[in-house]
């Protein structure tokens, strides 16, 4: 219950940092958009969390409405050590996203997603997880390291600019967890 709890907190108060930084900052300058080249040395990065560091970008700067949105998550180890990533079951175990639309507001998750992290933050699951760690090397980048279709996670029925967020656990939610640059999204009805 303790547990539960925690991660209810963590990804409230998650949320409640990106919304501030996205109502803060506003859009990226255009200097600040992720460029479309694969280079990861190219591309923003979240603040380090012991020597690990997570990106996400769009794989395109607009999109039509209904328009497969692809989120592309980049990590990399800055630290002297090999860096040590507990993966467990889904995605959404090891991953959380925060998606909001030009007024600040989160975007609306379906209802399969919504019961899915409702079980998953119960534990119902967890016993039935394969359980495996990522290793990154020191000065290791993984391009690609998980790719995302935004539209299977979030209800995107609006043109406007949206901001995402991507935040990754590195062992377990409780001892921290990565979180990415802000993802600047339009999406356009034509």
């Amino acid at each position: 219950m303790k547990q539960k709890r925690t991660l209810i907190v963590m990804i409230l108060i998650g949320a409640c940092l990106v919304s501030l930084r996205c109502k803060k900052q506003g859009p990226p300058p255009k200097s600040e958009t992720p460029p479309t080249t694969e280079s990861p040395t190219s591309i923003l990065w979240g603040s380090p969390l012991q020597g690990v560091s997570l990106s996400a970008r769009s794989q395109q700067n607009s999109y039509k409405l209904g328009q497969d949105i692809e989120i592309r998550v980049y990590v990399r180890n800055l630290g002297d050590e090999t860096a040590l990533l507990l993966t467990v079951g889904t995605f959404l175990y090891n991953f959380r996203l925060a998606l909001f639309d030009t007024d600040g507001k989160p975007v609306p998750k379906p209802d399969s997603v919504v019961e899915l992290e409702a079980a998953l933050a119960q534990q119902e699951m967890l016993r039935t997880f394969r359980r495996s760690v990522k290793r990154i090397a020191p000065g290791e980048t993984k391009a690609g390291y998980e790719i995302i279709s935004l539209n299977e996670w979030f209800t995107i029925d609006k043109e406007g600019s949206y901001f995402l967020v991507v935040m990754r656990r590195l062992w377990s939610w409780e001892k921290g967890f990565l979180i990415s640059n802000v993802v600047n999204i339009k999406i356009t009805k034509d």
